[in-house]
């Protein structure tokens, strides 16, 4: 969890994924690399059919994805452009309050 933290506070956005221990369709996955702790986001497969998921066991590197993640907050406001719109909406506030 360590990894992941540092990782979170250096601007990264963590998922959290479990080895999976059998195909299943009733979990995403994720698919990864890298050997790490901390691994490298591929792409996500949402529930897929059971070949699928027996065909992403079988070539490894996935991981049923937990839904859970770790970022600092600033990192979701610039990823997602909100701070754009907070700044927009000050903006406005301002030109309100000046009238």
């Amino acid at each position: 969890m360590h990894c992941a933290i540092k990782a979170a506070v250096e601007g990264t956005i963590v998922t959290l994924g479990i080895d999976p221990t059998r195909p299943d369709t009733g979990f995403g996955y994720i698919e990864y690399e890298g050997e790490g702790i901390v691994k490298e986001f591929i792409t996500f497969k949402e529930k897929p059919d059971l070949e699928v998921a027996k065909n992403m066991i079988k070539a490894g590197h996935h991981a049923w994805n937990a839904g859970m993640f770790i970022l600092r907050s600033i990192t979701w406001l610039e990823v997602n452009h909100i701070s754009l719109i907070l700044d927009g909406c000050k903006h406005i506030s301002h030109l309100i309050e000046c009238r």
